[in-house]
């Protein structure tokens, strides 16, 4: 009867790794997100864009003013 070569469990770990780190990153990004809606939600944060200093970029004054 033959038998098959044994396993290499490199191959595993490397795979569990990657889930590892896929699962860390969703979680991040959850946060991040969470954070986001907070925090740029509050009205102190729009009273803050409205008093960009007026040497301001226009990129920036934009990113800011559109920032969610």
């Amino acid at each position: 009867m033959h038998q098959a070569p044994p396993r290499s469990s490199f191959v595993t770990i490397l795979a569990w790794i990657f889930i590892a780190l896929s699962g860390f990153g969703t979680v991040v990004g959850t946060m991040q997100v969470f954070v986001g809606f907070v925090m740029f939600d509050h009205v102190q944060f729009a009273d803050a864009v409205r008093r960009l200093p007026p040497g301001m970029p226009p990129t920036i004054a934009f990113i800011f003013s559109n920032f969610r």
